[in-house]
């Protein structure tokens, strides 16, 4: 079979004329390829590296020192000195080595004196749209005697030294925050970045989308944004507002306040009082209850508490929860009062005959109960109890 008998018409006279057309087709093909190639060759990429000090000594008069910076690193070191001292490392690539020379000359730090407020504007060195990378840390020297030091950064990361004890505010855009130990009060506020915190005296943490860890905080005020993992080892006083889409994990936790919505939080260890005052859509677990919890405002939510060995009165109060599940674990030992209350759900009631008195109210048809092994008498620790109303979800109680 042939080429034109398969369908395909075959032309094997072509004129010099067309000849010359494709041969100036791919000789203009072959010249646009090797464009990118000569602007590359005008463009070679060079990089220059300054590093330098820069001494201030007019801020006695001061109480709060405002730092601002848009790219790079920032440590924070407090000496006894009454005199800033600002120590930079930069490097800049541009087009030509002479190019990136002079951007970094032009690197200028404003100063400005309030009186009560002295500021410092590290500002960005450029060269125009062809400064095409740029890398810099600035360690900042400030006196421990500074009453009040903040730091605001857009690109870049923060960390604080130590021996410092009175306020610090640090606002962190792009980056990462570190603070390993300190007396101060803190104010961060992370926005797509990670957080480290050592063991602290008060923080107020603002987060959105970050994730970080916390040693020790004596108090706590949290409000978090759709973060994925935040580590606490222990807290005395946690007052979690208005977090959403995040997930929390706590060692150990004295007291705790809590507003959040789309949130996981896991507590291992509750050793005071545990106010839930607003959940939306979130899963609350604490595994050992060694005093109090009170959740006073729930819906579309899991609850689970297990109540500790050493918890001689425990109270678990739920006056008001709608479409959730609670579940409470008691140890076989523990004397305690159920008072149990469910519209249109389920209560599963199986617990050890140390439970001395009960009250179970189903009130519509929808409900179903199980109850096993159940004492009714008087005997019981009148301030142990657990006190739960609930209206179209499950309640359940349960011995270990």
């Amino acid at each position: 079979m042939n080429a034109k008998d398969n369908g395909y018409q075959m032309n094997n006279n072509i004129t010099p004329s067309a000849m010359r057309t494709n041969i100036r087709y791919i000789l203009l093909a072959m010249l646009l390829a090797l464009v990118p190639t000569m602007l590359m060759a005008g463009r070679e990429v060079n990089s220059a590296q300054m590093s330098g000090e820069i001494c201030i000594d007019n801020v006695s008069t001061a109480k709060e020192l405002h730092i601002s910076y848009m790219y790079g690193e920032v440590e924070l070191v407090f000496w006894n000195k009454n005199e800033i001292m600002l120590k930079y490392v930069e490097t800049l690539k541009a087009p030509t080595k002479k190019h990136a020379e002079d951007a970094l000359q032009r690197r200028n730090v404003v100063q400005r004196n309030t009186g009560e407020k002295y500021f410092l504007e590290i500002q960005k060195t450029s060269y125009g749209d062809r400064n095409l990378s740029y890398d810099s840390k600035w360690t900042i020297y400030v006196p421990v005697r500074q009453k009040s030091v903040s730091v605001w950064n857009e690109y870049g990361n923060v960390s604080v030294g130590t021996g410092y004890d009175k306020q610090i505010r640090i606002n962190v855009k792009h980056g990462d925050v570190s603070v390993p130990k300190t007396k101060a009060m803190c104010m961060v506020i992370v926005d797509h970045g990670n957080f480290s915190m050592g063991n602290v005296e008060y923080l107020n943490l603002n987060t959105k989308y970050a994730n970080g860890t916390i040693g020790f905080a004596n108090v706590l005020n949290l409000s978090c944004d759709h973060a994925e993992a935040i580590m606490i080892d222990e807290v005395q006083d946690l007052n979690v507002n208005n977090s959403q889409h995040s997930k929390m994990r706590i060692g150990r936790l004295n007291n705790a306040k809590v507003s959040a919505s789309y949130c996981e939080i896991f507590a291992i260890d509750v050793l005071g009082t545990a106010l839930m005052k607003y959940v939306r859509y979130s899963g609350i677990s604490m595994t050992n209850l060694r005093g109090r919890c009170d959740f006073s405002d729930i819906a579309y939510s899991k609850i689970n508490v297990t109540v500790g060995k050493a918890n001689r009165e425990p109270r678990v109060l739920v006056p008001e929860a709608r479409f959730s599940d609670v579940t409470v674990s008691i140890p076989k030992t523990l004397q305690v009062s159920c008072l149990l209350r469910n519209n249109y759900g389920k209560i599963e009631f199986d617990v050890p005959a140390s439970v001395k008195q009960h009250v179970v109210e189903n009130k519509k048809d929808y409900s179903q109960t199980t109850m096993h092994t159940l004492l009714n008498t008087t005997s019981f620790a009148p301030s142990s109890v657990i006190d739960i109303q609930n209206s179209n979800g499950n309640i359940t109680i349960k011995g270990y």
